[in-house]
């Protein structure tokens, strides 16, 4: 598939009547640029991992894919550590004028509570309750490599340029943001932390640095085409452990951010990057950039979990407020001001450390049918003998209401009436000694 790369001008109003961001105008200007993925996973990223019933690679991108956002291709997103560097415009812009850089950090948040996650998966589900580990993330890359030494105190020195990769905790992460008086919700980090310095909340949970050198890279010249590979790194066992979400509060939503440092000198002025075939930089520089995904179709709107993007941009970078409400970081959400969603495409490696389980205690098995479930009839709990004094058995919908509960003795077969349940999905949550096996349901018309 080919896939045009473009580059974004974001201009957001505020209505100061009632403090809130309006509608703004945005203009995406294709490039005749391809980007040329290494291998589909790297195109994708999605399904980087072989899934199985208790982990997997899970990708916020596809996630609004699968609820009907409409991604024709990928454009490249270049980042740079400010904004006093510039762009020549492709012979097609509106706008001939050169144009400062935009883009400083591109992160995402993800909250794996999100039924449809369970389409990546075999079936397994996350409740909010559920206790996992993410021990990696993978995101696209493009290292345009350009410059291999400059002089340092009269000496020729190799370039190491660097990539910074910062993990974020609940701590860091403001879940209770919404404008326009939209049921829309979205959380990016916390404006009050931001570091100019780290591109950063000044207590981020882990920062990550990644020495980019000879062998990382992908192209030497800027072209037609754009190779694209892929990282993934480990995070910090710090970090990794996210307990469940049993206060309410989002505890169990994390994200990553991207931000790249050259080593090459720079100047106010300098042209990054020529968009323009017939205009070249009388200086050159590396260029590090990922992949963004925009939707050309209906848009999405999440009302119940986090799984949003951000950037740090030219109009925030250094601390400038953006009217009252945005200042540090801006989502990338059309209801913020953006004339589409874009999203940045990390994958997260995930382990439910309670979910998909279907043994309880004592290598004992359950079975929930029959899935899906009509409205009205039983749902038939079938497990073997459990040895326990009393068992606890609920139905829970996606946002963690128990619709159903019920405390009895050991058997091997239990029974949750439905005539009272509006039809959606749910999940099964069965307890005994100490453990919970949790499976997925659906009840219908």
């Amino acid at each position: 598939m080919k896939m045009n790369r473009y580059f974004l001008t974001l201009s957001l109003v505020l209505s100061m009547a009632v403090m809130s961001l309006a509608q703004s105008q945005f203009e995406f200007v294709p490039v005749n640029r391809t980007l040329k993925f290494k291998d589909q996973s790297a195109e994708s990223n999605f399904g980087l991992g072989k899934k199985s019933e208790e982990n997997g690679w899970l990708t916020p991108v596809k996630l609004m894919e699968d609820y009907g956002a409409t991604f024709q291709g990928s454009s490249y997103f270049p980042l740079f550590q400010d904004s006093t560097v510039f762009f020549v415009p492709s012979p097609d812009a509106t706008s001939q004028d050169l144009f400062s850089n935009s883009w400083n950090l591109f992160g995402t948040v993800f909250q794996p509570e999100d039924p449809l996650y369970v389409l990546q998966t075999d079936g397994w589900q996350f409740t909010r309750f559920t206790h996992y580990t993410c021990d990696s993330v993978n995101f696209p890359y493009s290292y345009i490599r350009q410059v291999d030494q400059i002089e340092v105190g009269g000496n020729m020195v190799d370039v190491v340029d660097t990539v910074f990769i910062h993990f974020y905790q609940n701590k860091n992460l403001n879940c209770t943001w919404f404008f326009n008086n939209s049921e829309e919700v979205f959380a990016m980090p916390i404006r009050d932390q931001f570091s100019i310095d780290k591109l950063a909340p000044k207590d981020v949970a882990f920062i990550d640095t990644i020495l980019l050198t000879a062998d990382a890279v992908t192209d030497t010249e800027f072209g037609d085409n754009i190779n694209i590979n892929s990282i993934t790194r480990a995070i910090s066992a710090a970090v990794a452990d996210v307990p469940g979400d049993n206060s309410d509060k989002n505890t169990n939503v994390i994200g990553v951010s991207i931000a790249f440092k050259t080593m090459v000198p720079y100047s106010f002025g300098d042209t990054l990057l020529s968009y323009n075939d017939a205009v070249t930089p009388s200086k050159k520089f590396n260029v590090f950039g990922t992949a963004s995904y925009y939707n050309q179709g209906s848009r999405v709107v999440q009302t119940q979990t986090y799984n949003n993007s951000f950037v740090t941009n030219r109009q925030v970078r250094y601390g400038q407020k953006v009217g009252s409400n945005l200042w540090g970081y801006i989502p990338t959400l059309q209801s913020v001001g953006w004339n589409t969603d874009f999203y940045f495409p990390a994958s997260f490696h995930v382990t439910g450390l309670n979910v998909g389980i279907n043994e309880v205690a004592n290598n004992t098995k359950i079975q929930v049918y029959p899935n899906p479930a009509k409205k009205g009839s039983d749902i038939v709990v079938s497990t073997s003998s459990v040895k326990a004094s009393t068992v606890t058995i609920q139905l829970i919908d996606v946002v963690g209401n128990v619709v159903y509960s019920t405390q009895t003795t050991s058997a091997n077969q239990y029974t949750i009436p439905t005539s009272d349940v509006v039809p959606g999905i749910y999940f099964v949550n069965f307890s005994a000694n100490g453990a919970t096996a949790s499976q997925r349901i659906v009840i219908t018309e």
